[in-house]
């Protein structure tokens, strides 16, 4: 785990270019993240497959998020996109994202959902794990609920239909 008490209190931020970005894999990790200062609670794996059209209005949607709540880490992950997706986040990450806790893992070749969430995971700096589609069909302000599920729960899922009533049996 993560402790921010062996940080000097001068420590610099991590900052990265999108070259550094795109090839974020060959990266240290160590050397990566020891320099965030702020304990990370939860780790946000959000995956993207030819989502270029939604990326720069989530970049925008979760830098104002971690902006505001320090203790989140959100990884983006390309799913080997064709349509430009890795290079519009990495370019909207690197612009917007000067303190927060974001990254981008990009993965050469598609290989589903299940593959980008699980190469992700060794990346998670948080206590607790989420993940939600790239195109953020809920809003952000739900991790705060998942979060305080996860405080008391080893799993917690949200769904927009069990929300509506028309789920469960």
């Amino acid at each position: 785990m993560f402790d921010s008490t062996s940080l000097p209190e001068s420590a610099p931020l991590w900052f990265a270019s999108p070259d550094d970005i795109l090839n974020f894999e060959s990266a240290p990790r160590a050397s990566l993240h020891a320099n965030f200062r702020v304990r990370v609670r939860v780790s946000v794996i959000l995956p993207f497959f030819n989502e270029a059209k939604n990326a720069e209005r989530t970049t925008a949607a979760v830098n104002e998020f971690a902006a505001a709540n320090p203790e989140y880490h959100f990884i983006f992950v390309d799913d080997g996109s064709t349509d430009g997706t890795a290079q519009v986040l990495a370019e909207h990450i690197q612009a917007t994202s000067r303190r927060a806790k974001i990254e981008l893992l990009r993965l050469e070749r598609n290989g589903g959902k299940g593959r980008a969430l699980r190469e992700a995971l060794s990346r998670c700096l948080g206590e607790f794990v989420c993940f939600t589609d790239g195109d953020l069909p809920y809003t952000l302000d739900h991790l705060h609920l998942l979060g305080r599920g996860l405080a008391e729960h080893h799993v917690v899922i949200g769904s927009r239909v069990l929300g509506e009533g028309r789920g469960g049996g």
